[in-house]
């Protein structure tokens, strides 16, 4: 996975779309890891059947306020970097997010 997105910032930077790796690649990426992780395991080992989806909707929104958190700290930490840094970090957020998707839905469906 840290190698795809690595691969996505090099083709992003051949692009001129981000100028050089982001400063915060393994911070972002132990981040985007442990949240999904950890919010996965939530869902999987704690939601009722009855309840699943409800704490589905939960555990996004917790996601998605961690991410803004995240993103504001990026922002204000390293400006030079900003672009490079956020767009990597949107690039981990929906990977990650998909991934949570695919095996939530794989656990669900078996």
């Amino acid at each position: 996975m840290a190698a795809l997105l690595a691969l996505l910032c090099y083709a992003a930077a051949g692009l001129h779309i981000i100028h050089g790796m982001p400063s915060f690649f393994v911070t972002t990426l132990v981040f985007t890891t442990l949240t999904t992780a950890l919010l996965y395991s939530y869902l999987v080992k704690r939601a009722a059947p009855g309840f699943f989806v409800p704490m589905y909707l939960l555990t996004m929104v917790v996601k998605l306020l961690g991410g803004g958190v995240y993103a504001y700290i990026l922002i204000t930490t390293d400006k030079a970097g900003t672009a490079a840094n956020v767009v990597f970090f949107l690039l981990a957020y929906m990977t990650f997010t998909a991934l949570e998707i695919v095996f939530l839905h794989r656990y669900i469906n078996r």
